[in-house]
């Protein structure tokens, strides 16, 4: 997770408490996957504590916000001359600010996807209806990414497999 001791201190605590209370080896460690140092430190770190990772959850997103997009634009005065449109960006901010996703999903679906036997699990898992349309993305998404992997001829890369003991 980013800023474990800002923004997202309380959420860190809150998934960590109830592991401590019921002696679970779980870690919430300082995480920017935009970052390979972050990532090779919370590697390290997880490791070093609990012998070795087990179940890793990868929620991370990116969005772009200006007019179209979710980051805020490298250039503040392109708004100009936009009218109403250079409002949307703050409202769709909103919104998205604004909702809450259920934690209780995530629990379910990672538990889900633990229990689903190595090789028969997808590359990706999504949690959540999603906002307008997404379901929609989603779904060709799905077909357009089973497509590439065929055409390229790598779909059995794509699958996750049983590891023998001492296979690294």
């Amino acid at each position: 997770m980013r800023n474990v001791s800002g923004r997202n201190a309380a959420a860190a605590r809150e998934i960590a408490q109830p592991a401590g209370r019921e002696a679970l080896s779980l870690e919430v460690v300082e995480l920017d996957v935009t970052d390979d140092r972050s990532v090779e430190r919370a590697v390290s770190e997880a490791t070093a504590k609990c012998g070795r990772i087990d179940v890793l959850v990868n929620n991370a997103g990116y969005g772009i916000m200006d007019l179209g997009k979710l980051e805020r634009g490298e250039d503040p005065d392109g708004k100009t001359g936009c009218g109403e449109m250079a409002e949307v960006p703050e409202k769709i901010q909103s919104r998205i600010a604004s909702s809450r996703a259920n934690p209780q999903e995530i629990a379910d679906a990672a538990l889900q996807i633990i229990e689903t036997p190595a090789g028969q699990r997808p590359l990706r898992y999504r949690v959540g209806p999603g906002g307008p349309g997404v379901q929609r993305i989603n779904k060709l998404t799905d077909e357009v990414q089973v497509q590439l992997l065929e055409a390229f001829g790598v779909t059995a890369l794509a699958k996750f497999k049983t590891r023998a003991c001492g296979d690294g």
